[in-house]
């Protein structure tokens, strides 16, 4: 599903043992909406 979800961290330690590399996942600390923005972007730093 294209778009942003947000999800537990018992969910981000779930794909990490199951391996799963279609995913990526951006802890919430790293993630930013811009509401003037014509959609979210991630700003990293």
């Amino acid at each position: 599903m294209p778009g942003r979800k947000v999800f537990s961290e018992h969910f981000a330690h779930f794909v990490e043992q199951h391996g799963s590399t279609n995913i990526q996942l951006t802890p919430i600390k790293e993630y930013t909406w811009e509401p003037l923005e014509p959609g979210p972007s991630q700003h990293v730093g």
